[in-house]
């Protein structure tokens, strides 16, 4: 393919991260694609790709694009409106509502690099009018008070969720620590579904080909806990695939995942947790199994409970053993109870001082 007229012009290349270029030549298998970064750079970037790895693409409306004009010689600077299949034509914008057809061979936009030069890129007066300027910068103060209020964490801005402060703040204490070992402790209706959700969406996230979960769950809150990830975190298509929704009483699923997952999620843990000390094998063995999936202290482990530690101490004893069994192993239950029992002391103590009050909410972790 000589210089000139081409079927279509712009093309993507799987080889590379470039963004669009221009195909100016063809030779066997292999093709040689222009990208074009800015008017003031004196010769455009050439890449030798395979032909296999070309794909056609056109240009979206209100792409900026930039035509040089024969007759003043100057580059121009315009915004596709529509593209015409028939003749490989563009209607461009440009400045003062004025538009006009032209031919796709006669156009260029920048490829995915940055400017080199952005000085001279404004000394050659390309840049657009300062309407647009205005309409950016009210849009980036809007994401910016978004990212404040939600203390950088993407999961959150892409969920539908409103955002509660004692939320984040648990859910980053999550994130910042290297050991995600944590047991959240809210009373009912104070949120640790959604605190789990955004932890399970900001680990597929953050780790987009390695983020096995597997949440196990009480048959009764199984289509809840469907709903919620589907609907309000947006992660049904990763259902079945790399997050693996199961009952606590599927002792073969549970066994299925456990092995391969990197995050492990029980709700209503303290049931589960009554587990390790029940006469029935098949509860007793699904703890069993859980623990040996949580022994390795690398695996996140989320625990959701809103039952209280006092009066319910083998249980409570049992999940943080599934968040640290060396700290707290299933033996020293008479030795925890003496525990809880002088911590309930000091903080009836810490009530009765001037100024104090009772906390709704803990976030217990293991180190």
């Amino acid at each position: 393919m000589q210089k000139g007229r081409t079927n279509h012009p712009f093309v993507e290349s799987s080889e590379n991260g470039l963004g669009i270029g221009k195909v100016t030549a063809i030779t066997g298998e292999t093709a040689t694609v222009e990208y074009f970064r800015s008017p003031v750079d004196d010769e455009p970037i050439r890449k030798q790709v395979s032909t296999n790895s070309l794909s056609r693409k056109t240009l979206y409306p209100e792409t900026r694009a930039y035509y040089r004009n024969p007759e003043t010689g100057g580059t121009e600077v315009g915004r596709v409106l529509h593209y015409q299949r028939d003749d490989e034509c563009y209607l461009v914008r440009f400045p003062n509502d004025e538009s006009r057809l032209i031919h796709s061979d006669e156009l260029q936009v920048r490829c995915a690099l940055p400017i080199t030069e952005p000085t001279d890129h404004l000394a050659s007066q390309l840049n657009e009018t300062a309407f647009w300027h205005s309409a950016r910068s009210e849009f980036v103060r809007h994401l910016l008070e978004q990212h404040r209020v939600s203390r950088g964490l993407s999961a959150l801005l892409s969920s539908s969720v409103e955002i509660v402060a004692h939320q984040a703040s648990a859910i980053q204490r999550v994130l910042l620590d290297p050991f995600q070992r944590y047991l959240l402790a809210d009373e009912v209706g104070l949120g640790k579904t959604i605190e789990a959700g955004v932890l399970i969406k900001q680990f597929a996230i953050d780790e987009p080909y390695d983020h096995t979960t597997l949440v196990i769950v009480p048959e009764t809150l199984m289509i809840q806990w469907q709903q919620e990830l589907t609907h309000r975190f947006h992660l049904g298509h990763l259902l079945d695939e790399s997050i693996h929704l199961v009952s606590s009483r599927n002792q073969a699923a549970i066994k299925q995942h456990a092995a391969t997952a990197k995050m492990i999620v029980v709700d209503e843990a303290h049931h589960l947790s009554s587990w390790a000390w029940s006469t029935i094998d098949s509860e007793r063995e699904t703890f069993e199994l859980v623990s040996r999936a949580t022994n390795d202290l690398g695996r996140r482990v989320l625990l959701l409970s809103a039952t209280p530690v006092l009066h319910n101490e083998k249980s409570f004893l049992a999940m943080l053993h599934l968040l640290d069994p060396q700290v707290y192993p299933l033996d020293s239950l008479d030795s925890f109870k003496e525990r809880v029992q002088l911590r309930q002391e000091i903080a009836e103590r810490m009530m009765d001082l001037p100024g104090r009050g009772g906390s709704k909410r803990i976030v217990e972790s293991a180190k």
